[in-house]
């Protein structure tokens, strides 16, 4: 069973929540207005690796690295 409690929630009811019980926010997604937690790439944008490296220099250097694995392997792929 896939149960998600929170899919119609507003971005006004998720902030009541956080408030209310004085909840912490992602760092993440206050940097980046995007969930990190993943960083699986599914819906990236352009230009969205150089945002990840500006605040999080290390995983945008293994996002980099695994591109350059996958060309090598055969199988082109770019974040973005």
């Amino acid at each position: 069973m896939w149960v998600a409690p929170l899919l119609n929630w507003s971005h006004e009811d998720k902030h009541a929540y956080l408030d209310a019980h004085l909840l912490p926010r992602n760092p993440v997604v206050e940097k980046l207005c995007m969930s990190g937690e993943c960083l699986c790439g599914a819906f990236a944008r352009k230009g969205e690796l150089d945002e990840i490296a500006f605040w999080y220099p290390e995983t945008a250097a293994r996002i980099r690295a695994l591109e350059v694995r996958a060309a090598e392997a055969g199988v082109p792929c770019r974040w973005g």
